[in-house]
């Protein structure tokens, strides 16, 4: 059940057409590169600059991954994630390389947490604009991978003055969901949320005129309502019935 949840999370991603697409995943098992060889392959391709060979080889891993979920080769789903977590170094103009590496890493649980925390934090990434979409990928990633070691990461980026990476860090927290996720985590995801929600929306009611201020909560009010419903399992209307009904139920088990 475990390795069927694994493979159901990985192929999940949106790279599930790109990696069914690939020359490479459209072999044969007999024929198939070995996860060190498709490794060697993307380092060339990204040291050559070569970006669609390079997304041709992450597409590989991850089938390289979840054939080594199955086998229980802990040793080749290290490899992968070591491999995708240089590709997130790439810079490639429009990041469709680091997108295409942090949406694999992404279903790949709490071991490819690291290189996509470092991606989230890495400033040069963070202000290039072009690789904007890439680095919000990052940070969806992240909170995909449920790693409790980012929790503070991504809800510090709930504070942050651009209202996507908000946005962003919203939406990856909502991952901190369910039964098997701690009470004490879903309830300090969930407060964090709520205030972050609370800001926007007293802000955007203070002062209607300012358009700057409704376009924030235009951006941030869905994906933060949505991930409290995750989180909570609840659902509350409008976003300032969100407060209360955390004060009410904040000491209470949540289903």
């Amino acid at each position: 059940m475990m390795m069927q949840a694994m493979r159901r999370a990985v192929v999940g991603f949106g790279l599930c057409a790109a990696l069914i697409a690939s020359p490479l995943f459209a072999q044969d098992d007999a024929a198939k590169p070995s996860a060190e060889d498709t490794a060697e392959m993307l380092e060339k391709a990204l040291k050559s600059k070569d970006a669609e060979k390079a997304k041709a080889a992450i597409s590989e891993l991850i089938g390289s991954y979840i054939d080594a979920i199955e086998a229980e080769d802990e040793k080749a789903q290290s490899t992968v994630i070591e491999a995708l977590g240089k590709a997130l170094s790439f810079r490639d103009g429009d990041g469709t390389v680091i997108s295409a590496a942090a949406l694999g890493l992404g279903g790949m649980g709490e071991d490819a947490a690291k290189p996509l925390s470092a991606a989230v934090k890495d400033r040069r990434l963070r202000k290039e604009e072009s690789l904007k979409p890439a680095y919000l990928n990052c940070i969806r990633a992240l909170g995909q991978t449920r790693s409790l070691r980012d929790i503070k990461t991504l809800g510090d980026l709930l504070n942050d003055k651009d209202f996507d990476v908000i946005a962003a860090a919203a939406e990856a927290l909502g991952n901190y969901n369910g039964e098997d996720m701690k009470q004490t985590i879903r309830k300090k995801v969930a407060e964090d949320l709520i205030k972050a929600l609370d800001s926007a929306y007293n802000a955007a009611e203070a002062d209607p005129r300012n358009t700057t201020l409704q376009r924030k909560y235009e951006i941030v009010g869905p994906p933060l309502m949505s991930s409290l419903q995750k989180v909570t399992g609840a659902s509350v209307g409008a976003a300032p019935d969100w407060r209360k009904w955390f004060n009410d139920n904040k000491k209470k088990r949540w289903s």
